[in-house]
């Protein structure tokens, strides 16, 4: 799911989904949550289901609430897109003035309209952080022929 945040507040999101199969029966359920979303940033929540059946629709409940532990970096978060031949190499930016904490980038991968293929990595160095300055690089690839992409990152940095 892409979610963008249109309030000044910084907030955690979770959401909890249902999949049902085309003639009503209940066949898988997911959940997925995303700490410290700031005013005005675009993100994404992933939820995995866990089933062979087709998928026809979900049911899905979203909570919000002000961030009490974390406050956002997504906006601090600066990325170049270098394409190569089956996916991207990335370069992300911390330009904040803060560690940022767990950030991850969520590669979507689309044929036409339809999602075909997606890959996630995180961009830390070894305490799980970009430093405020520094650059760190990851290159995603899909296994599925596509068309277009979008990026999206998450991230968080501490309050105290």
């Amino acid at each position: 799911m892409i979610i963008k945040k249109n309030s000044n507040a910084t907030v955690d999101v979770s959401t909890s989904s249902l999949a049902y199969s085309a003639d009503g029966t209940m066949v898988s359920a997911a959940d997925s949550s995303l700490e410290a979303l700031g005013a005005g940033c675009t993100s994404v929540l992933y939820e995995a289901f866990e089933t062979e059946t087709q998928i026809d629709h979900y049911d899905t409940t979203i909570n919000v609430a002000e961030s009490e532990y974390y406050e956002s970096v997504i906006q601090d978060l600066e990325y170049v897109q270098n394409d190569i031949d089956g996916g991207a190499v990335f370069q992300v930016t911390n330009n904040g003035d803060k560690a940022a904490e767990f950030v991850e980038g969520y590669m979507l991968y689309f044929l036409g309209d339809q999602l075909v293929d997606y890959q996630s990595t995180y961009f830390v160095d070894d305490d799980s952080e970009i430093k405020p300055g520094a650059t760190i690089s990851e290159q995603l690839n899909a296994y599925k022929d596509f068309d277009r992409t979008e990026f999206y990152l998450t991230g968080r940095s501490s309050k105290w």
